[in-house]
C-alpha cells in the first residue's frame, strides 16, 4: 500500500539464556540469516570475544586473502563462540527458536537458523 513501511521481523538475542541485543532482520534463508544488531547491556560479558571475530575476520595480508595464522584464530573463535547456547525471541510471538551460529560484528549480525 502506497506510503506504508514494510516492517522488518525483530528478535531479542539470547546466549547462554541472557537477552544480549535486539536484532531487526533484513534477510533471511534457510542457510543464512542478516541483519541489524542493537547490543542490551548483557552483550557486556560477550562483547570481547565477538570483536576479536570481528579484528580478525577484517584482518588482510597485502594480497587481500586471510593469512592461515588468522583464519586458525577466526576458527578458534568461532568454536568459542559456538559453545554459547544461542537463541532468537521473535518479538512479534514470544517464540524463542535456537540458532545453531552466530557471528555480530559490530552493528551487523548473521546467523545459521
Amino acid at each position: 500500500m502506497f506510503g506504508m513501511r514494510h516492517l522488518r521481523r525483530q528478535a531479542v538475542l539470547l546466549l547462554d539464556g541472557r537477552e544480549i541485543g535486539l536484532v531487526v532482520v533484513y534477510e533471511e534463508s534457510p542457510a543464512w540469516a542478516f541483519g541489524k544488531f542493537m547490543p542490551m547491556d548483557e552483550y557486556d560479558r560477550f562483547s570481547l570475544m565477538f570483536g576479536r571475530w570481528s579484528l580478525f575476520l577484517h584482518e588482510d595480508d597485502t594480497d587481500g586473502h586471510l593469512s592461515s595464522l588468522v583464519r586458525g584464530e577466526l576458527r578458534e573463535i568461532e568454536r568459542e563462540i559456538d559453545q554459547h547456547r544461542a537463541e532468537l525471541r521473535w518479538l512479534d510471538t514470544g517464540e524463542r527458536k535456537p540458532i545453531r551460529q552466530v557471528n555480530i560484528d559490530g552493528a551487523l549480525i548473521e546467523w545459521r537458523p
